[in-house]
């Protein structure tokens, strides 16, 4: 049931109410239906009974009821859609909130076929929900409800053999929803591995290309089809008892009340008159029915997706102050910092080290070290484990997200950029800055000119309007750094897709931009980070030494290794000759 109260707890209280409104008139609308039927029986009667002076208030009467019907279903969809549409952008704007202020590790851990699997393909089926299965369930299941009342009234012994078909449609129904929610979770996870293998098929469809990949390449992507196809089999079956057994109960009245209803007319106990409106009202109760057992399969896939919306919206965010924190400078000092993702071993163990107010500092290692893990920290990616990581003398922790994010500038190798104009991902650096500040800023990381060389300029859109190189798209993303002009400067592996020709440039646009700013470089070229104040050597999650270097050259071997590695590296040439 927990599923189902979080199915409803999506609808806020405005809502709510209004879905009670759709929900009325979906009701009546209902009742209006069945009105037709009173007057088709009340016109037999007028002829059975050879009397035609109410004939003309019957046929009213049946008109009336069908327009009637069509007004208050158009208007309570009409009120149930409103209501659907407002809650789905809500709560996929909660959704876009919640994921922002997640740590991380949720969005770097869970596939992004998965999430859009949620928050679109997952949320369309809520849409269909609100706006058409819960009026119509509600609607359906009232009717039967108000004619048993009715049919009590009139003869009790009638209502109670008619209550028997509704009772037993009510019991079947509940027992095939609790059937439906123990298996929708697989269900669900097998819809969105399909969904997550589908996505890294068509993104890997270069590569598949390339190595003339066979079907047996694919076997991740058919297993999860194979997967998928098995679940949604076995999950039809276990409801296919329950479906069948419904509509053979809607069509009892053919056994129960009909028999009934002519032993009764023939024994005298009701008129002719009585006997053919019981008949009509056998034939209308049921009716609504049909419509509340076509629905019964969205309660339980619905209340699993709401479930799993519900999950995502109660995971623990980063914690955050909105106490205005006083910076005494820019230094960044990590303090015995170990950090693991998960339950894994520790990426990062004990490490301690200082990057210096207005200062460059890089950090060296072989891949796997932990360098870019310990930059992330810096901007609270992740929470540690142990330790602290403190700014300007202030822990992380203590300083609120946004203006934490305000004081860094985070440059990686892996470039993003939305598709949007080139000015309006530059601009997202200053957003307050002028276009003359914002060009100067691209001119600075040199990609002013190839920007001025496109169609339409700084209003190209990215990925629509033309193609970038790797290398022109990690210049904009610099540019859009120097715009912010933030006091520290974070750079992993910044210059790694620049051509030859521009790295001169850019390392002097770096050089501008780190000007009097607090910097940490990351880069496995070494010979970009020689000048570096400071250098920290990582092996392993742990800090071995630190300082410049010739220092480390004299004293580090590792980092002579490297240096050394790197120095042959750099000579060699197609076919294995040294320069």
């Amino acid at each position: 049931m927990s599923d189902v109260k979080a199915l409803f707890g999506l609808i806020d209280k405005k809502n709510k109410r209004r879905l009670i409104g759709a929900v009325i008139c979906c009701v009546l609308s209902v009742l209006c239906g069945i009105l037709p039927y009173l007057g088709v029986w009340g016109i037999v009667t007028c002829f059975l009974n050879e009397r035609t002076e109410n004939l003309f208030q019957y046929v009213c009467l049946i008109a009336a009821a069908i327009i009637l019907k069509h007004l208050l279903f158009g208007t309570g969809t009409k009120i149930s859609h409103k209501v659907a549409y407002q809650t789905l952008g809500e709560t996929r704007k909660k959704l876009f909130r919640k994921i922002a202020r997640l740590p991380m590790g949720y969005v770097k851990t869970t596939a992004s076929g998965q999430v859009k699997t949620i928050i679109m393909d997952n949320m369309e089926q809520l849409e269909t929900f609100y706006a058409h299965n819960i009026p119509e369930i509600i609607s359906g299941l009232a009717v039967p409800l108000c004619m048993e009342i009715l049919l009590a009234i009139l003869d009790i012994r009638v209502a109670g053999i008619m209550l028997i078909p509704v009772v037993l449609f009510i019991l079947v129904g509940i027992l095939m929803i609790i059937v439906q929610m123990k298996k929708m979770d697989e269900f669900n996870q097998a819809f969105a591995d399909v969904s997550v293998k589908t996505v890294e098929y068509v993104n890997g469809m270069k590569e598949l290309k390339i190595f003339a990949a066979d079907e047996s390449t694919y076997g991740r992507l058919s297993e999860s089809i194979r997967t998928y196809s098995t679940v949604v089999t076995e999950w039809f079956q276990s409801c296919l008892k329950y479906v069948a057994f419904n509509h053979a109960d809607l069509n009892s009245n053919l056994v129960f009340l009909f028999p009934l209803a002519g032993l009764m007319y023939l024994s005298g106990s009701v008129t002719a008159a009585s006997y053919i409106m019981y008949l009509f009202m056998g034939l209308a109760m049921l009716i609504p029915l049909e419509t509340v057992s076509n629905n019964f399969d969205y309660i339980g896939m619905n209340a699993s997706v709401a479930k799993k919306i519900d999950e995502i919206l109660k995971l623990d965010e980063m914690a955050d102050t909105t106490s205005k924190a006083e910076l005494s400078d820019h230094t960044i000092v990590f303090e015995h910092v170990t950090f693991s993702y998960g339950e894994g071993q520790p990426v990062l163990k004990d490490v301690s080290f200082t990057v210096p107010d207005g200062k460059v500092t890089a950090l060296v290692g072989v891949s796997g070290s932990g360098k870019s893990t310990a930059a992330s920290l810096i901007c609270r990616f992740w929470d540690i484990t142990e330790g602290q990581i403190c700014l300007g003398g202030v822990p992380l922790n203590q300083i609120p997200l946004s203006d934490l994010m305000s004081q860094i500038s985070f440059v990686t190798q892996n470039t993003f950029l939305f598709k949007k104009s080139i000015r309006e991902n530059i601009m997202m650096g200053n957003p307050e800055a002028t276009e003359e500040e914002m060009m100067q800023a691209a001119k600075d990381a040199v990609c002013h000119d190839f920007i001025m060389r496109l169609p339409k300029g700084y209003d190209t859109v990215i990925d629509k309007e033309t193609k970038l190189s790797g290398g022109e798209k990690q210049r904009i993303t610099l540019a859009r750094a120097i715009l912010k002009n933030a006091p520290v400067v974070i750079l992993d592996e910044a210059t790694a897709y620049i051509d030859a020709d521009n790295e001169d440039l850019l390392q002097k646009a770096l050089a501008k931009l780190s000007e009097e700013k607090t910097v940490l470089v990351i880069a496995h070229r070494l010979s970009s980070i020689k000048e570096a104040d400071s250098i920290v050597v990582l092996e392993q999650g742990e800090v071995i030494d630190c300082g410049t270097h010739d220092e480390l050259i004299n004293r580090c071997s590792p980092y002579r290794d490297m240096w050394a590695a790197f120095e042959k590296s750099d000579q060699w040439k197609m076919g294995g000759v040294n320069a």
